[in-house]
């Protein structure tokens, strides 16, 4: 990401970032229908020379929680990422609550919590892996 002044006012300007040779990344987005509670998910998985691998989108139930709707995206996602069998991996989502519990060390006894212990699990799962927080 880099600061572009562009006509006088200064904006973020992102861009993707190929992973390091050998590594796949995995790009996560989720949409949540609130009117009908209803929660998409996809992700798009890409090499270190920017070639899509593989690509997978579906519906994880019924959740009004938009935070819940991201995490029960990401088990999801990694568990399709472990069915697949593959091990090098970086994950980029751009969820930030979800980013910081399931990268974090706090336990939570809550639903929530449960699903986090799940997440971190499967990222262990997968023998080299990293996540970021994206914009």
């Amino acid at each position: 990401m880099k600061l572009v002044n562009g006509g006088g006012r200064p904006h973020l300007e992102e861009k993707w970032v190929k992973p390091q040779n050998g590594v796949l990344k995995c790009n996560i987005d989720v949409v949540l229908f609130t009117g009908q509670r209803k929660v998409g998910c996809g992700a798009v998985v890409r090499d270190s020379e920017g070639m899509v691998v593989a690509a997978m989108c579906g519906q994880v139930g019924r959740v009004a929680d938009p935070s819940m709707a991201e995490l029960l995206s990401l088990r999801e996602l990694l568990s399709w990422v472990k069915r697949e069998g593959w091990k090098e991996m970086e994950f980029e989502i751009d969820a930030q609550m979800v980013f910081l519990a399931v990268t974090g060390v706090q336990k939570d006894e809550s639903i929530f919590g449960v699903v986090v212990g799940d997440c971190r699990q499967l990222l262990k799962d997968v023998s080299s892996s990293s996540m970021r927080f994206v914009r």
